[in-house]
């Protein structure tokens, strides 16, 4: 009887226990779950603006354009006028030239005697320029008794002995030329009287090196006016 009771004791003090234990889960306060923290600004603090700054602009390069040089054009020295081939002009031809010009009286000018060789070359020759020494006399000053060498010229003798006569001889084994306008004296004169008068040209030689006639030998005339 007596471990009955005790038994009886123990499972009331068990039950008590759990009993006690239920009740204290029960009223537990509840947890309280803590606010997480927000980006909210704090008030009266400053609020600085996320400004994104602009990208600054890459400058794009601009084409310049390459300036096209402009062709200047060379000044051309102008002088004492050249003699252009003749069609009219045939081997064989000596002409005065200019053909004809007009001077002042007491100037000085300029006569160039030109030739057309053709395909020969010129080795030898004589001319003879008739002119009225009364209006004009050569330039002495120039060459010799005024005659020089044109640009295709050579020179051997000069006789001006006889006033109004002029000859001129030439001379070269090798030639020049050949061509249909080679340049082959020039002659400085001075005006001393008006009028107009000729320049009256012969050929007596006109041959190669192979001393072969050039053509038909022919002395072409030209004028001088004088003012």
């Amino acid at each position: 009887m007596k471990n009955k009771v005790i038994g009886i004791f123990f499972l009331f003090c068990f039950i008590s226990c759990i009993c006690i234990l239920f009740a204290y889960v029960s009223c537990a306060p509840p947890s309280i779950s803590q606010p997480e923290p927000t980006s909210e600004p704090t008030p009266g603090a400053e609020i600085t603006p996320d400004v994104t700054e602009d990208p600054i602009p890459t400058a794009i390069p601009t084409a310049v354009p390459t300036a096209t040089p402009i062709a200047i054009p060379t000044a051309v020295p102008t002088g004492t006028p050249t003699a252009t081939s003749d069609p009219g002009k045939v081997p064989g031809d000596v002409w005065v030239f200019p053909e004809n010009q007009t001077v002042s009286k007491g100037g000085k000018f300029t006569t160039e005697i030109h030739v057309n060789s053709g395909e020969q070359k010129v080795a030898s020759y004589g001319i003879t320029i008739t002119y009225q020494a009364a209006n004009m006399v050569l330039d002495t000053e120039y060459g010799d008794n005024g005659v020089i060498e044109g640009d295709d010229g050579f020179i051997v003798a000069i006789n001006a002995k006889e006033p109004g006569k002029l000859v001129v001889t030439g001379f070269d084994t090798g030639g020049t030329g050949p061509g249909a306008d080679l340049h082959l004296l020039i002659i400085h004169w001075t005006a001393v009287e008006t009028g107009t008068m000729d320049v009256i040209l012969d050929v007596d030689i006109l041959t190669d090196p192979a001393t072969e006639k050039i053509g038909t030998p022919n002395g072409i005339d030209g004028s001088v006016k004088i003012e």
